[in-house]
């Protein structure tokens, strides 16, 4: 008796399993995409308080934290962007269940940590110096620079941050980087208020004085460098509570690996220089402001404050597209790369549509 051919799939089945493997793409990377946005805009949010601290100083103070937040960024981002080239180098070893490999990459984002303060620390102090020269006047130049001396001591602390969250969100861990911010911020306002205000903050809470001295808007920069460092803190707690193979190697597992840090650096680089371009407008454009006037300077600090707010939930879409994809490419799973890309895409534009229409509807409730 001759055997039946299997019946074909219908259309209408295949077109099933294809929207339920996009269903389940566009959780996934909701899922992880979530946590990451919470933790972007838990950073946007120190800076929103340390902005608002400082501007019960002064106008003028207000625009030079901005300004210095801004030039801090817009040399340190370049760093940040080197280590996001350890993203798809992480995911792609998770992916392909080569853990020990991932952990070995993390070590290889910590030495680039290390090498990288020098030059961003000596760029940083160099427009630190050039102020007068971009046409800020005497007084706000050198309340920028005294943030920026104090925002310094967090350099070390944001780029070793910078390489721990890659190597975390890349292993689908990102709820440790949420815990982080909330706790940072928890610490912010209390500590960025004293420190800004000295005793006489203390007394304005109803509390007695204790001797701290009024340190103004180095004070907000000590505290976000505090702040930088208790969030790395609490994401190397994290990498420590995950069984990895490491112990068997030694000391040869976290020792430096040129080829490995090569690949990241060839990676990475472009990813900086383009955040770098990004970032580097903004920071021009508060110079400019800083032309106008110390009113203009602080009116647009708000502005552009709401704007990097709504941009970071797009941002956290985007780390988990760069982890979903990277995780599929390890795992040789080429449909799997095309939905997630696709996924992240609409999930950016929808947001980022939403925002813009917020931003033309109610632009003087959010003034």
């Amino acid at each position: 008796m001759a055997l039946s051919p299997p019946p074909e799939r219908s259309s209408r089945g295949v077109e099933f399993t294809t929207r339920s493997a996009y269903l389940d793409e566009m959780k996934a990377l909701v899922r992880l995409a979530l946590p990451l946005a919470g933790a972007n805009f838990g950073q946007m949010l120190l800076g929103a308080v340390d902005t608002a601290v400082v501007g019960r100083l002064g106008a003028v103070e207000l625009g030079a934290a901005g300004l210095g937040n801004s030039l801090f960024f817009c040399v340190s981002i370049l760093g940040m962007g080197v280590m996001m080239g350890l993203d798809p180098l992480v995911s792609q070893a998770h992916g392909a269940k080569q853990h020990a490999e991932a952990r070995r990459t993390l070590w290889q984002g910590v030495w680039l940590a290390f090498a990288g303060m020098i030059p961003l620390g000596i760029g940083i102090v160099a427009l630190a110096a050039q102020l007068e020269r971009l046409g800020i006047d005497a007084e706000a130049a050198n309340h920028t620079r005294a943030y920026l001396g104090s925002r310094l001591w967090g350099l070390l602390p944001f780029l070793l941050f910078a390489a721990v969250r890659s190597y975390l969100q890349s292993v689908g861990r990102a709820t440790p980087m949420f815990y982080g911010a909330v706790l940072a911020n928890l610490i912010n306002l209390p500590m960025s208020w004293v420190l800004v205000f000295g005793d006489a903050g203390l007394v304005r809470l109803g509390l007695p004085a204790l001797g701290v001295p009024e340190l103004g808007v180095a004070g907000a920069g000590y505290t976000s460098a505090f702040c930088t460092l208790l969030q790395l803190l609490v994401l190397v707690k994290a990498v420590r509570g995950l069984a990895v193979a490491e112990a068997a190697e030694g000391e040869r597992f976290r020792r430096p690996n040129a080829p490995l840090m090569r690949r990241a650096l060839r990676l990475g680089l472009p990813i900086g220089f383009t955040l770098l371009a990004e970032v580097g407008i903004f920071s021009l454009t508060n110079v400019a402001m800083g032309n106008l006037g110390q009113t203009a300077l602080a009116a647009h600090q708000v502005a552009i404050t709401l704007a990097s707010a709504t941009f970071m939930i797009p941002l956290g879409i985007g780390a988990a597209a760069s982890v979903r994809v990277g995780q599929a490419v390890g795992a040789r799973d080429e449909p799997g790369v095309r939905r997630a890309g696709l996924c992240a895409l609409a999930l950016g534009v929808g947001f980022m549509s939403l925002g813009a229409l917020v931003f033309l509807t109610v632009p003087d409730s959010l003034s």
